[in-house]
């Protein structure tokens, strides 16, 4: 199912939404609501980097992960063990194209709840969660999110039970 709907979303956005590159584009912005541990973006940046090396456009990997995926690709969670585990696997991923992280970057994945777009509260113990949570509200309310990918919603099976 997870590859279906990638490769169907990465055909629209080549066929009806004029991006030559489909996934691959830079610029598109991606977003992952309530990720997991990042199947659906996993698959989405692969089928981002097999684009460039089926149109022998292989060298521009790296270039295509750091000025792309990771800028434009983003992901939220709601709980704690996914997200840790999402962020092992997409480092996973990105180590098979031979791309490292440096420093200062990271897979835009955030622990947040999708739905609630207040400010987030001061986390006096964990300071990063904070941060983490005004950077998630940024997205939120700023990023163009053209395409939403991942586990479609099953009818009367949601947890959340807020407005």
């Amino acid at each position: 199912m997870v590859d279906y709907i990638v490769k169907s979303i990465h055909k629209l956005l080549k066929d009806k939404f004029g991006k030559e590159k489909g996934l691959a584009e830079e610029g598109l912005k991606l977003l992952d609501p309530a990720a997991g541990t990042l199947t659906f973006i996993i698959q989405a940046l692969r089928k981002a980097e097999f684009e460039l090396l089926d149109n022998r456009m292989g060298g521009l990997i790296p270039l295509n992960i750091k000025n792309h995926i990771l800028r434009d690709f983003y992901a939220f969670e709601l709980q704690v063990v996914p997200y840790i585990i999402g962020h092992l696997r997409v480092a996973m991923a990105l180590e098979a194209w031979e791309y490292e992280f440096s420093k200062d970057e990271r897979f835009q994945f955030y622990l947040t709840n999708t739905l609630e777009m207040k400010e987030p509260e001061q986390e006096l113990l964990l300071p990063q969660l904070t941060e983490e949570g005004q950077e998630a509200m940024n997205v939120k309310e700023k990023e163009p999110i053209l395409v939403v990918l991942g586990n479609p919603p099953y009818f009367g099976m949601s947890e959340n039970k807020g407005e």
